[in-house]
C-alpha cells in the first residue's frame, strides 16, 4: 500500500514510455465509415464518398480469447476477432467502422478488412486499442 499522497506509478510514466508502444506498431491502415448512396433520375444509384477517420500506423492481431458465438442470417457463428493498435492521438473511430490493413510484414495480413465492434479507452494511454470482428462480406 502506497504511502498517503504517493503514486505507485509516475505522473509521466505513460508520456516516457508512448515512444516505445509507438514503435510496435509496424503496419499499416486504413479505417473508413461507409457513405449513404444517392439516386437521381438521369444517374440512378450514385454512390457518396466513404469517410475516412484514420490512415498511419497500426498492429493488428488475433485476438486470444474464446469465441463469441453470434448470429449470421440465421446461421450461429463465431466470428474471427482481432485486435487493431492505432496510435493513441487518433480521432475517435466509430463502432462499425472499416480497418483495411494496408500494409504489414504478413503478406497473409495485408489486404484483409475489419469491421470495428469496440473501442478501448485506458487510464494509462499508450495506444488506441480496436476491437474487430473479420469482415465476411467485404473480403479481397
Amino acid at each position: 500500500m502506497p504511502f498517503p499522497a504517493t503514486r505507485v506509478i509516475h505522473t509521466k510514466w505513460a508520456a516516457h514510455h508512448r515512444p516505445t508502444a509507438i514503435a510496435t506498431l509496424t503496419g499499416t491502415c486504413t479505417i473508413t465509415t461507409e457513405a449513404g448512396s444517392d439516386w437521381t433520375p438521369e444517374d440512378g444509384a450514385v454512390a457518396g464518398t466513404p469517410t475516412t477517420h484514420y490512415t498511419g500506423l497500426c498492429s493488428v492481431s488475433r485476438a486470444q480469447r474464446t469465441a463469441r458465438l453470434t448470429d449470421a442470417a440465421g446461421q450461429t457463428i463465431a466470428p474471427t476477432e482481432y485486435v487493431v493498435g492505432i496510435d493513441p492521438d487518433a480521432a475517435a473511430i466509430p463502432n462499425g467502422a472499416r480497418v483495411h490493413v494496408d500494409s504489414c510484414d504478413d503478406p497473409r495480413l495485408t489486404g484483409l478488412n475489419l469491421v470495428v465492434r469496440t473501442t478501448a479507452y485506458d487510464t494509462v494511454l499508450l495506444e488506441r486499442v480496436l476491437g474487430c470482428d473479420l469482415d465476411l462480406a467485404n473480403q479481397g
